[in-house]
């Protein structure tokens, strides 16, 4: 999941970039490379996509106008998330812990928005993205892992796990078919849907 798209072809009233769209420098820059015919697309939540287009936008162009830069809000939404995760889910607060986690995925969309305003993209913006949505995965099933672990949950300690291994083979097998020249961008759930059915 990779999230931000040409800024020489974005507008204010383009919808915001979800994960799924990469953030990769535009064509004729240094570094940059065109962008590609096809993009990841989900059937499950883009209805929701212009609605968060509306919230997001406004603040991605607040924060444009700031040193704040999207890989800062990248890190910062990655650090509350695992904080609130391995702070709440082991303690069995469920509830609490999930309302924290799907707050901070926000900032899985909003650097995406803040980089097509900025026009700031490039592959270390791709490549750290990709990374701390290791690190939030990790840190969300991690966590709860070890509640129903506590809990005596045998089942549920397996579903979590699982989930936490398929997560990070999806992000692997994607890498790899990219590395090898094939297009992996298709498939029927990106992560924000993958996170919204494991944390409810």
């Amino acid at each position: 999941r990779t999230h931000s798209v040409n800024p020489a072809a974005a507008s204010p009233q383009d919808p915001c970039c979800l994960p799924g769209e990469a953030r990769r420098a535009p064509a004729g820059s240094p570094g940059g490379e065109a962008p590609r015919a096809s993009r990841i697309h989900s059937v499950m939540l883009n209805f929701l996509r212009p609605g968060v287009a509306r919230v997001l936008n406004p603040l991605g162009r607040v924060l444009a106008r700031t040193p704040v830069t999207p890989n800062m809000v990248t890190v910062a939404g990655t650090i509350g998330l695992s904080a609130c995760a391995l702070a709440l889910f082991p303690i069995g607060e469920t509830f609490p812990g999930a309302l924290g986690c799907a707050i901070f995925v926000l900032t899985d969309m909003l650097d995406g928005t803040l980089a097509r305003i900025k026009g700031t993209s490039g592959p270390w913006g791709q490549f750290l993205d990709s990374t701390m949505d290791r690190v939030a995965d990790a840190a969300i099933f991690g966590g709860l892992t070890i509640w129903f672990i506590r809990d005596h949950d045998l089942t549920m300690a397996i579903v979590t796990l699982s989930c936490l291994a398929f997560g990070f083979l999806v992000s692997y097998v994607k890498a790899r078919a990219e590395g090898v020249g094939l297009n992996a961008n298709v498939g029927l759930i990106e992560r924000p849907e993958r996170m919204l059915i494991s944390l409810t």
